[in-house]
């Protein structure tokens, strides 16, 4: 009984603190999208503007690997609330969605820990880790969509069931249209609302599911202390 109860506490805290780290991980996905266009600007030719002395790679080196492994952390904590409920194709999609976080990730670090992107942008690491960062979005948009889908048909999120889905579904057309904005903006104020404002739903998702995933409810124990006794 006090091994159990034990296992299930220890579940508890591990799966709270996933839900903690993937509210985290969306607020600083709308600060460094910010950052990003005060530094960088919304044209495909930097603009190399600084803030507190910093240039938008130095923010992305510290924010965007931070984000990514926020997010994956999440998705660890959804699957560990759903572990046995959205069965194979729900453990399809988790693995691939965890992969894609986990690459994005990687990406980041290639792009920005390695060498300096704003003088190297042509350098093998950089376009290696760019290359690797467009593979992960594609990934986890397939993931995260097969995982949504899974746990949407078998409600194992009660009242939250479609938000991984939403998650899914969001990820790729947000990236697109900032890429659209690339090649139309002009540097105004206006086009550097509109590129963070892509970012803001995909956010908002990660948030609630963040909370749900920290507000759990206690029948949910039993599954977390099982993915726990895994680990």
């Amino acid at each position: 009984m006090d091994n159990a109860a034990s296992s299930s506490n220890r579940g508890l805290f591990y799966v709270r603190w996933a839900g903690a780290t993937a509210i985290l991980g969306a607020v600083l996905l709308i600060l460094a999208t910010v950052i990003f266009v005060l530094t960088h600007g919304t044209q495909s030719e930097a603009q190399h503007g600084t803030l507190f002395s910093l240039r938008s790679a130095q923010y992305a080196k510290v924010f965007q690997p931070i984000i990514w492994l926020s997010f994956l952390l999440g998705v660890l904590g959804i699957n560990a609330l759903q572990r046995g409920c959205a069965r194979r194709l729900g453990q399809a999609g988790f693995m691939l969605s965890a992969m894609g976080y986990g690459l994005a990730a990687f990406s980041w670090i290639l792009q920005t820990w390695i060498v300096d992107p704003d003088q190297y942008f042509r350098s093998v690491f950089v376009q290696v880790g760019f290359s690797l960062w467009l593979l992960a979005i594609l990934v986890q948009r397939v993931g995260m969509t097969l995982f949504g889908f899974a746990i949407l048909r078998v409600k194992a999120l009660p009242a939250w069931n479609g938000l991984p889905l939403l998650i899914g579904l969001l990820l790729l057309p947000a990236g697109l249209l900032q890429l659209f904005v690339f090649d139309q903006s002009d540097g105004s104020f206006v086009w550097s609302w509109i590129y963070i404002s892509f970012c803001v739903p995909y956010s908002i998702c990660w948030v609630l599911l963040g909370y749900r995933i920290w507000t759990q409810k206690p029948e949910a124990e039993y599954r977390v202390a099982g993915f726990v006794d895994r680990l």
